[in-house]
C-alpha cells in the first residue's frame, strides 16, 4: 500500500529516496530553504488543493527540517569513499555519488 505522505512510490523508485538526493547535492542552507518552500507550498494550497494531506505533507517537511524524520536524527558526516561531509539518517557511510560509483566501499 501507498503511503502518500511519508513515502510515496513515484520518489522511490531506485535505490535512494529522490528527497535523500536532494539534501545530498544541496548546502544544509539551500536544503533548509528547500523544506520550507514546500511547507509554505502546503499549507497555502492546502484549503484549495488536497486538505488535511498537504498539511500533513507540510508537518512532513517540517518534521524533516527540524531533524525528527521517522528514520531518526540527521547527522553530518563525512563520505567514507570521497571526504565530503553529507547528511544522512540511515547510517550510510558514503554519499549518494559515491553510492553509485563502482568499487565504492
Amino acid at each position: 500500500m501507498s503511503d502518500a505522505i511519508n513515502s510515496p512510490n513515484h520518489y522511490n523508485s531506485g535505490d535512494i529516496e529522490t528527497i535523500d538526493y536532494i539534501q545530498d547535492k544541496l548546502t544544509v542552507e539551500q536544503f533548509e530553504g528547500y523544506l520550507v518552500g514546500n511547507i509554505m507550498k502546503y499549507v497555502s494550497r492546502y484549503r484549495h488543493k488536497n486538505g488535511m494531506e498537504d498539511l500533513k505533507k507540510a508537518r512532513w517537511h517540517l518534521d524533516r527540517l527540524i531533524g525528527n524524520k521517522p528514520e531518526g536524527k540527521a547527522v553530518r558526516k563525512p563520505c567514507a569513499y570521497c571526504g565530503v561531509t553529507f547528511i544522512t539518517s540511515d547510517g550510510a557511510k558514503v554519499c549518494a555519488e559515491c553510492k553509485d560509483k563502482e568499487g565504492s566501499p
